[in-house]
């Protein structure tokens, strides 16, 4: 990927952007045939979750994330990356799935679901 690491978007659309106009054709065919979006979680997802401040509680961009029912770091860099996954594949991804899934998660794994 090639994304200038001195911008860090501050939307949901303007990191989708950078991301889809940094990503290159080698790395749209290696997400194709990786079988699982889970397996960019140390890479791809570390570097989003570093590089674009995710950890950060008053990130823009997790701010924005917030509002579509996502703030952990991890669920946030999970939906970029499967997003990108499934579009590679020539799908279409269903965002209200994604965080209903995510939701769910917490909800087994602490009662209640994340803020």
């Amino acid at each position: 990927m090639d994304i200038d690491t001195d911008v860090v978007p501050v939307t949901v659309d303007e990191a989708l952007r950078m991301l889809r106009e940094g990503i290159k054709d080698a790395d749209r065919d290696i997400m194709r045939r990786t079988p699982h979006p889970g397996d960019f979680h140390f890479s791809v997802g570390t570097w989003l979750r570093d590089n674009w401040s995710l950890w950060d509680e008053r990130s823009h961009l997790r701010g924005a994330f917030r509002v579509i029912g996502l703030s952990h770091p991890v669920d946030i860099s999970g939906y970029l990356i499967e997003r990108l996954w499934v579009e590679a594949r020539g799908g279409t991804f269903d965002s209200a799935a994604f965080v209903a899934r995510v939701q769910d998660h917490w909800i087994t794994e602490i009662g209640t679901p994340i803020p």
